[in-house]
């Protein structure tokens, strides 16, 4: 899936780099991690997302998800690639004053968006096969993940990540309450707990759930 979203992108000159818990995959074991379950690329707002978004329908190997398409500010481009079922996120990095910023639409409207530190790319050996990283992979975990050298499976990426945006605001816990309802249904009792603690931390705020 990752190798024809990359052959299909690069052929109009479209260079997508991994991000997220792919670039976690590579940086810890060179692989994907055992437990995640899509794939995480990005691109940058200057390669018009439009045309992106027409040469993967066009190309009959992908599904594109065209409800979290925005006129301004697209941020996530959901895929499907057809033949395995993988899904796969496209990131989008927009510029935003001295810092990147991207996000995820939620399926109610909102975005949540997270901010990085700046980069320039760089080419590794992944799955042999080359793809594009940030050539400042550490920092990017690091504003990612926090301490991303340690294996944590229970990492709540729209709650826990530094480089969240207006953090204990409306868009936050409103995620919150999305994350703890999917943690309760999956019987995820550990998640459960954690989103609970992070709930209580932001009791003073106006959108906080009750107790």
């Amino acid at each position: 899936a990752l190798t024809d979203l990359q052959t299909t992108l690069s052929s109009v000159g479209v260079m997508p780099f991994l991000v997220s818990g792919t670039l976690l995959g590579y940086a810890r074991n060179r692989g994907f991690l055992s437990h995640d379950k899509d794939i995480d690329v990005g691109i940058f707002a200057s390669q018009n997302i439009f045309d992106v978004v027409t040469l993967l329908s066009q190309n009959g190997q992908f599904e594109v998800k065209y409800k979290y398409l925005r006129i301004e500010n697209t941020y996530q481009v959901p895929i499907v690639h057809r033949r395995t079922g993988m899904s796969i996120d496209i990131f989008v990095y927009h510029p935003h004053g001295d810092q990147l910023i991207t996000g995820v639409h939620g399926n109610f409207g909102y975005t949540q968006n997270f901010t990085f530190t700046p980069f320039a790319l760089e080419t590794v050996r992944f799955l042999d096969i080359d793809f594009s990283i940030p050539a400042n992979t550490e920092l990017n975990l690091q504003e990612n993940f926090g301490a991303w050298q340690v294996s944590d499976p229970y990492f709540i990426s729209h709650l826990e990540c530094p480089t969240t945006v207006d953090v204990g605001g409306m868009v936050y816990l409103v995620v919150a309450r999305l994350e703890m309802l999917r943690a309760v249904v999956e019987g995820k009792k550990v998640k459960v707990e954690r989103i609970a603690k992070i709930l209580r931390q932001w009791q003073a705020s106006p959108y906080a759930m009750d107790p």
